[in-house]
């Protein structure tokens, strides 16, 4: 992913763990402790239901946006280094997010920024189909995203 850091997704301490196990990196190396501005705490709040739980104490651990470009840390010439399974939840439910058990196919993406949004055409079942999932793997994503989220703190 390639944007603007300030809008990046907290990670949990499920997601290093993982990240950790499969890279065989050191959080150090893939992510920063860092401060989250109140404005973007705010519009991510508000546009996004239950987020705020992602900056505890107004402090988030994110991945490095330090590739070329100012690209995450994970971002090869072929996408994302990680696998579906080893990536942070909001990195495989990207560009969708939930909302209780109801799922909001390409509520984090405008079509300007995520080509498969556009390409859906407001189509849950062929934005899923784009990127290589299906519902019922971005529902299973979003619970365990729900209890990883319920557990966490600032790393």
């Amino acid at each position: 992913m390639r944007g603007s850091p300030a809008h990046k997704f907290g990670l949990t301490g499920a997601d290093l763990l993982r990240i950790t196990k499969a890279t065989g990196q050191r959080p150090d190396e893939y992510s920063v402790l860092e401060r989250v501005p109140r404005y973007v705490q705010q519009s991510m709040e508000s546009a996004l239901h239950g987020i705020g739980r992602m900056f505890p104490g107004g402090m988030r651990t994110a991945l490095k946006f330090d590739g070329p470009d100012n690209a995450c840390h994970f971002l090869g010439t072929g996408g994302c280094s990680l696998d579906m399974n080893t990536r942070p939840r909001f990195c495989a439910l990207y560009p969708s997010w939930y909302v209780g058990d109801e799922i909001r196919a390409g509520a984090l993406a405008p079509s300007s920024r995520c080509m498969a949004v556009g390409d859906s055409d407001g189509s849950k079942t062929l934005l899923y189909q784009l990127i290589g999932t299906s519902s019922a793997q971005v529902a299973h994503l979003a619970r365990e995203s729900d209890r990883e989220l319920g557990k966490m703190s600032v790393q």
